[in-house]
């Protein structure tokens, strides 16, 4: 016995059925809201591939200016986005201090290696590159330490599948993302 419909050569597709605040809409809340303020900027099951809102709310949350957030309510999710206070990113004292607590350890090598590569705006690399970057044996080595990091505070890992984001918590600076 067959289950579903059924026709000769024919597809169906419904794509997502979401609602997203306008861009400019988004883009002048975001220039007008104050620390800690929220917004939600789509409504819906998924978010669209293509769709703008998103788009320029990753892009805000890259930046550091913002932090994106989901609620399940009323049987739909609500995607929002939430300001966030902007520190220096070269907060030198605070970079000292997390760099002092891991000094002389791979760990501070590796949280090293993580600052200049975030200073550069670059991606963060893949475990083996970094592993060869601060003198590691292999990948699953920095996987180890970037662990060590992140539950002593010095790091957040995040990101979707596949791309890995750095943030150093002493100073809300983050490596990039990769683009595809």
């Amino acid at each position: 016995m067959m289950r579903g419909m059924q026709r000769d050569g024919a597809r169906y597709k419904i794509g997502p059925l979401t609602a997203y605040v306008d861009p400019k809409a988004l883009q002048a809340w975001h220039l007008t809201a104050s620390v800690g303020e929220e917004l939600i900027y789509a409504i819906g099951p998924a978010l669209g591939r293509d769709a703008e809102s998103p788009k320029i709310a990753r892009a805000m949350a890259e930046a550091g200016e913002a932090i994106l957030f989901q609620r399940r309510e009323q049987g739909g999710i609500h995607y929002g986005i939430k300001k966030r206070e902007l520190r220096a990113a070269t907060n030198e004292a605070a970079k000292q201090q997390a760099q002092a607590r891991w000094a002389g350890k791979a760990e501070g090598r590796l949280l090293d290696a993580i600052m200049e590569i975030a200073d550069a705006g670059l991606p963060l690399p893949l475990y083996d590159e970094l592993a060869e970057v601060v003198g590691l044996a292999d990948g699953e080595a920095v996987r180890y330490r970037l662990n060590v990091l992140v539950k002593g505070g010095a790091i957040k890992l995040f990101g979707p599948a596949g791309e890995r984001i750095a943030e150093i918590c002493a100073t809300q600076q983050r490596t990039a993302r990769i683009v595809r």
